[in-house]
């Protein structure tokens, strides 16, 4: 059976930080990851979000991958005679959906990566400034190709 593969995107964008805030994006989602997995967890644009990993460390440059429980809007399953029929969940199982962030060690910039149904920046900004309110973390799209 031929798989297809979901269209990824790479956005890259300046990452500011507000006035109050002490810590610069790779430490402020390293402690979040260091947190206890029913804690690291949060209920973002009415989706299960949680922080899952690092995926990358490296001497100048850090990359953590997010992932949501998506429980509305669920596709449908096309069978070989082109019949479809629900998905069959449990009543807590959701769909996941990955979404990866990368940082230049000083976290000026970050590249986010994700998918048509993953977080996008403005969830994600929302998701670390719930765990980390001082941050107070938004990101700003690099338009120029040599910014």
């Amino acid at each position: 059976m031929p798989t297809q593969m979901v269209p990824v995107c790479f956005k890259f964008f300046q990452v500011n930080y507000g006035s109050g805030c002490t810590q610069r994006l790779p430490a402020i989602l390293d402690s979040i990851l260091g947190m206890p997995p029913s804690e690291k967890t949060a209920v973002i644009s009415r989706e299960e979000r949680l922080l899952k990993t690092k995926t990358l460390e490296e001497q100048d440059c850090k990359a953590w991958l997010f992932a949501s429980k998506r429980m509305r809007a669920l596709p449908v399953k096309i069978k070989g005679d082109g019949s479809s029929e629900s998905l069959m969940l449990e009543d807590e199982e959701g769909l996941g959906e990955n979404a990866a962030i990368a940082c230049d060690f000083t976290g000026s910039v970050a590249a986010i990566q994700s998918g048509r149904q993953a977080m996008s920046e403005k969830v994600m900004a929302k998701f670390i400034n719930k765990f980390r309110p001082d941050a107070s973390i938004n990101f700003l799209p690099v338009l120029q190709t040599d910014a």
